[in-house]
């Protein structure tokens, strides 16, 4: 929890917490979510002495992007996800306000949006590994195998599964009128100035800039991407599109028993998006630590093609790729593949904390993923026609 943040005042969470009903209380779990004090999330789970009432979870947010639009918008978009046979809490009406959400005004005069949602039924793969973890000597030979099983293809291709369900279920139907972060030249929430893929370009040029060396690479990659971003637009905003749930971490995914995907959690960064492009940024391979010294080693470089080639092939089993995505599906590559949020964040916390050892590699890196040309043919291994519609 952030210090500086201050948290609900007790009789300000009794007062949400009744408002969904006057049951004796077991128990409550709180949670901050929080970033700052302008991002602010509480979390209530709560649990009654009565055992037939079910536990809820209440959620209290002060933020750019939680409203009450969008909070009717994630009721209906986990009711698409059940649908489709992943289980979603389903979010609760307020029986005292009629509605999914309320607003709050706390003893500081702060304002809140309320909603609430059934408490799941499951663990989450963040859950599982903690409690698998929990009080044994082999800690960290555990944790390491359970991700390593997690990030596995045999696992994550129950995720991408679930995308190619839901794009081609839900194709250009029922889009809300808000994105998605990973939206591509529009603003994912009123306080960002740009979209998320310029805004992590951008940092990483001007990070580069205040490190010592030859930047001249890097003002020919910024150059360039400023370019094939300006002339994808009007493609980019043309293609199919579909509501996704947007935040597919270890903290959001269900686990059943036998450790298969059965469900997702947490609505609040969805939005609708273009379907290629929330494709790509899920299937790309995520840079880790380990692989900064191997952004140069080509038999690594194929390893995270084959890793893309899989995961496409897991979403084609239910989304099959239209020609207008084939067609564009290169170029959209080259802006989104270089600088993924993850990688932009690895990239530069390792040039600030060495001083640039790696730069040259990283600038070598992402003047390749965006000059290729060889995504098309890379995705033609990929057999579309077995798509189910």
């Amino acid at each position: 929890m952030n210090s500086l943040i201050i948290v609900l005042p007790e009789d300000d969470r009794n007062n949400i917490i009744h408002m969904y009903g006057s049951h004796k209380i077991k128990e409550i779990q709180f949670i901050d979510s929080s970033r700052d004090q302008d991002d602010l999330r509480f979390v209530y789970c709560v649990t009654y002495q009565d055992a037939n009432i079910k536990p809820i979870v209440i959620k209290v947010s002060r933020n750019s992007f939680t409203k009450h639009e969008r909070i009717n918008g994630w009721a209906q978009l986990t009711v698409r996800y059940k649908q489709c046979g992943l289980y979603c809490p389903m979010i609760q009406e307020c029986a005292a306000t009629n509605s999914y959400s309320f607003d709050y005004v706390d003893t500081h005069g702060r304002e809140f949006i309320v909603n609430a949602e059934e408490y799941k039924k499951y663990k989450t793969i963040e859950e599982y590994i903690e409690e698998k973890t929990a009080s044994t000597a082999d800690s960290k030979e555990i944790t390491a195998n359970l991700k390593r099983y997690f990030a596995s293809h045999s696992f994550r291709s129950q995720v991408y599964d679930s995308i190619g369900l839901i794009a081609s279920t839900y194709k250009d139907q029922s889009l809300v009128n808000w994105p998605s972060p990973y939206v591509l030249y529009d603003k994912f929430s009123e306080d960002e100035y740009s979209d998320g893929n310029y805004e992590f370009a951008e940092k990483f040029y001007f990070t580069v800039k205040q490190q010592s060396g030859d930047h001249q690479l890097m003002e020919t990659i910024w150059s360039l991407y400023l370019d094939k971003k300006s002339r994808f637009e009007s493609k980019y905003r043309n293609l199919p599109k579909a509501v996704f749930q947007s935040d597919l971490n270890d903290s959001n995914l269900l686990l059943d028993d036998q450790l298969n995907l059965v469900g997702i959690i947490d609505f609040n960064l969805s939005g609708t998006e273009t379907i290629l492009n929330y494709i790509i940024c899920e299937c790309l391979y995520f840079l880790r630590v380990d692989d900064l010294d191997k952004l140069g080693d080509w038999a690594f470089m194929k390893q995270c093609d084959e890793h893309l080639a899989k995961a496409m092939s897991a979403v084609t089993k239910h989304y099959e790729l239209s020609q207008q995505e084939l067609d564009v599906i290169n170029d959209l590559y080259n802006i989104v593949a270089p600088f993924r949020f993850p990688t932009m964040h690895l990239f530069i916390k390792d040039l600030k904390a060495n001083n640039g050892d790696k730069m040259d590699a990283m600038l070598e890196w992402i003047y390749y993923q965006l000059t290729r040309s060889d995504i098309h043919q890379l995705i033609q291994e990929v057999d579309f026609s077995s798509a189910s519609s």
